[in-house]
């Protein structure tokens, strides 16, 4: 058994975003495999949170997030767009109403060191002596770099990287959208060296960390879904209505995507008694006034996703833009759901359960398909539920490993 202790700002416990989704799939499977597991969480919680970690059996270390960060600008001095995209991950109660909407600058790494949460993170280290740190992102790198040689020495850290920043950052500057993080690809690498092992969550951007962390191990950890085997496989699609599926939280990558997907697909299907969307997460409160359309629910927040898995009997994906693993595509095939995407949203390996599309227009052929062809989308399901059963404790094998 290890000691493991984790650093993270996003509040994880909630599930309601692919890296909260992600943080929370870590921690449990680690435990499971018999590791002792601390999270050291340096941002704001109310009672509710820590009723929700107590619930799911989580050992939180909360910290206080109100002291001023060194470059002397609080987080709630930023712009709205910006406090808005990442509240779930910095955990910050502020009143957007106050905010001076004016200054167009997101987040930099100086942004998150925050010389309180050094002095606290290495009261951590000494009182809880962990075998191996894993940091969740890049920004949480200047607590590993602030320990004290002697002890630093004696620990092996790690990052949970999710995304190639800088090249989000960029594809989200490419579509003139704003990115939660102005981050170089310079800045980025010098905190990856900060660190024993970098984790990729997938192999294309594994080969670019090791241009970037040339002294670093990098090892790929995709997702590993929790609960998906308590969703029941029916037997057969027996339902009249098809109904399809969009979870997803609201950053600009996914509110462009449900948007233009109302607009090009959808719009074919508004009238027709046979297939109705339902649309989940924060993504579906930005769905533009023009494009409800009808045989269109909209969930918001879900509480638990087991139950919008049980809603729907496929998922679509239509994003157009972004970086990392699109943990919603993985989670539909671990929920046993057939998964119709586009290019970006699928970058890993493609069964009978995933289709593809380079064009969102190519969508509304698929789907006329499988309202026509009733044997046709049964394949697809049956095939859903046999990769559902095979992504079962793979994905962690190579941090199990190193660990």
């Amino acid at each position: 058994m290890k000691k493991i202790l984790f650093a993270t700002v996003v509040p994880f416990w909630n599930r309601e975003t692919g890296a909260q989704q992600r943080i929370f799939s870590m921690v449990k499977v680690l435990e499971s495999h018999g590791h002792q597991v601390r999270v050291f969480f340096p941002a704001h919680v109310d009672a509710d949170d820590r009723r929700i970690a107590e619930q799911l059996d989580l050992d939180i270390s909360f910290q206080r997030s109100d002291q001023p960060a060194a470059t002397g600008q609080s987080l709630t001095q930023k712009i709205k767009w910006q406090l808005d995209a990442v509240k779930h991950a910095v955990g910050q109660a502020v009143n957007f109403d106050q905010l001076d909407t004016e200054k167009n600058q997101p987040l930099t790494l100086s942004d998150f060191r925050w010389p309180w949460a050094e002095a606290a993170f290495q009261n951590e280290v000494i009182e809880f002596a962990p075998d191996a740190i894993i940091s969740e992102y890049v920004t949480m790198a200047y607590l590993v770099e602030s320990l004290p040689v002697g002890i630093r020495s004696e620990i092996h850290c790690l990052v949970d990287t999710h995304d190639l920043l800088s090249r989000r950052q960029q594809q989200f500057a490419d579509h003139d959208r704003p990115h939660w993080i102005d981050i170089s690809v310079e800045e980025e690498a010098a905190a990856l060296n900060i660190f024993d092992t970098v984790i990729a969550i997938q192999e294309d951007e594994a080969a670019e960390f090791k241009r970037m962390a040339s002294q670093s191990t990098v090892i790929v950890v995709g997702h590993q879904t929790i609960a998906a085997d308590a969703i029941d496989f029916k037997t057969e699609h027996v339902s009249e209505i098809l109904t399809l599926g969009y979870l997803g939280s609201k950053n600009a990558s996914n509110v462009d995507a449900i948007n233009q997907f109302l607009d090009v697909v959808w719009r074919n299907f508004q009238n027709d008694p046979r297939v109705r969307l339902v649309l989940a997460g924060d993504a579906s409160g930005e769905v533009l006034p023009s494009l409800r359309f009808k045989n269109l629910q909209l969930l918001g927040r879900v509480g638990d996703v087991r139950d919008f898995y049980r809603e729907v009997d496929a998922v679509v994906n239509p994003v157009g833009y972004g970086t990392g693993l699109k943990i919603k595509s993985v989670e539909a095939i671990a929920f046993g759901k057939p998964l119709l995407c586009t290019a970006a949203g699928w970058t890993g390996r493609r069964d009978e359960a995933t289709i593809v599309v380079n064009q969102l227009p190519e969508m509304t052929h698929e789907i006329e398909h499988w309202l026509e062809n009733h044997e046709s989308f049964e394949r697809i399901r049956k095939a859903a539920c046999t990769s559902s059963k095979r992504l079962k404790d793979l994905p962690y094998q190579s941090l199990t490993d190193v660990l």
